[in-house]
């Protein structure tokens, strides 16, 4: 999407200070579809947030990693790789660490039906 997120919207954990149009879209996106960005949730030194290089070197933060507001506790960490070499990109791989404790559902305690068979 190419989405610059500014300081104003992200807390102040952005590389950028003005969100632009795609930027504003996926804050829409996020509103509207219960979500919450990943990449703007921890603090971070400016090295770590920028993901894209433009050809007349300027850095910018355009790749973000989204996950349902549900499990936003179960994030670690997250930030941009430095080497871009093994992926041949001009984008840099963005991860994230998750952990997950997934528990079975609660099954109600049902009364044991007895069956009276002397009565066959």
């Amino acid at each position: 999407m190419n989405a610059q997120v500014g300081i104003q919207d992200t807390k102040g954990r952005s590389f950028h200070e003005e969100t632009n149009r795609n930027g504003q879209m996926l804050l829409d996106l996020i509103k509207e579809c219960n979500l919450v960005s990943i990449s703007t949730k921890f603090i971070k030194k400016k090295g770590k947030l920028w993901t894209y290089t433009y050809p007349n070197k300027q850095k910018a933060h355009l790749d973000h990693i989204l996950i349902n507001k549900k499990w936003q506790n179960s994030a670690l960490d997250c930030e941009a790789y430095n080497t871009m070499i093994s992926v041949g990109s001009d984008h840099r791989p963005c991860t994230a660490k998750l952990r997950l404790s997934l528990r079975a559902s609660k099954v109600s305690k049902t009364k044991k039906i007895t069956y009276d068979w002397s009565k066959l």
